[in-house]
């Protein structure tokens, strides 16, 4: 993530929050993963879940129910933390995962309980990201852009920000588009 005066962070938490409203679609409670960075949380995730918090709080009926600290991996979260998180909290209607997607493997999708919630998550590869969409655990993904927005053909009307310059949201059904073109 390039440095920034944190417009991008800021832009980051509002399109979390407001995908997250639109796929839910109606009242309910949310669980953030969020990095553990020790005592103090990092600079950027603080500006990114102050952002995301803001901006859901501003969709009726939604509600944080608990933020998670989780010890990434290099490719995401952890397969047992995920777990141990949908199991703590079985009535969440949503994760948002600021520690990219959840790392499930093999036998790790046997341990996902039964009901799951819509799952929004900031960043991933092509081939997990494709893995955990056609299993249905994953439900709308922030990757980054090959390219720059910006330097696509675009309405000049249309307002572009810095966030979306960097990322593109990819869904189940865009999914094979975004890793065909493969990925940064």
């Amino acid at each position: 993530m390039p440095k920034s005066d944190g417009q991008i962070y800021e832009a980051c938490g509002q399109a979390l929050a407001q995908e997250t409203a639109r796929l839910l679609g109606k009242p309910g409670t949310v669980v953030i993963l969020t990095p553990n960075t020790g005592p103090s949380p990092s600079p950027v995730h603080a500006r990114y879940l102050s952002s995301f918090n803001t901006h859901l709080k501003k969709q009726p009926g939604l509600s944080v129910a608990a933020t998670e600290k989780i010890t990434p991996s290099e490719e995401g979260c952890p397969a047992a933390a995920f777990v141990a998180v949908l199991k703590k909290h079985p009535t969440a209607d949503a994760v948002v995962s600021f520690v990219g997607p959840p790392v499930l493997q093999g036998a790790d999708f046997k341990t996902l309980p039964a009901r799951r919630p819509k799952l929004v998550v900031l960043g991933g590869g092509p081939a997990l990201t494709r893995t955990l969409m056609a299993r249905k655990v994953l439900d709308v993904s922030f990757l980054p852009r090959r390219h720059s927005k910006s330097a696509e053909a675009a309405p000049p009307a249309q307002a572009r920000t810095p966030f979306e310059d960097l990322y593109q949201l990819v869904t189940p059904a865009t999914v094979a588009t975004w890793t065909a073109k493969g990925s940064p």
